[in-house]
């Protein structure tokens, strides 16, 4: 990030740059994407009926997140870094996952568009983390996000 001032303005327009971008990088639909955490700020949860998933036994052990939140006070930008996680819902068969890595530099051009009214670019560089990503089914990611609200 070379503009932390800017990039921790406004919660609401960052994180809306960050799924615009990741829509336009990825070539899905900005429905699709929904930003579970930026590190400092807090976790947006899915709104009930998001994951759509019901459970029919309660018996099943619940699983370990496969993501551990991030602080949800404290700075955002940390140096030079910010840090997103993020879902993509009902992964499309037109998003090759080897593609993914490859879109950093047209994520980085695609969030500073977002942000016109700064003088010179918002985010430096931008590089997709924790490769490979996780595929969770619509059950399990619902058991996922039902424990990282536990801790």
């Amino acid at each position: 990030v070379s503009n932390s001032s800017a990039f921790e303005a406004n919660k609401t327009l960052t994180e809306t740059a960050i799924a615009r971008g990741l829509a336009s990088a990825l070539n899905i639909s900005l429905n699709l994407i929904h930003i579970l955490q930026v590190r400092g700020w807090p976790v947006n949860w899915l709104a009930s009926g998001q994951n759509a998933v019901r459970r029919l036994q309660n018996d099943v052990a619940p699983i370990n997140p496969l993501v551990e939140l991030y602080n949800s006070s404290g700075p955002v930008v940390v140096g030079g870094s910010a840090l997103i996680i993020y879902l993509v819902r009902k992964l499309p068969t037109s998003l090759l996952p080897a593609s993914v890595p490859g879109s950093a530099t047209h994520l980085t051009a695609a969030i500073n568009q977002q942000f016109i009214s700064v003088n010179g670019s918002l985010v430096a560089a931008s590089e997709f983390a924790n490769w490979p990503w996780s595929y969770l089914g619509p059950s399990h990611l619902a058991d996922m996000l039902n424990e990282l609200r536990k801790l």
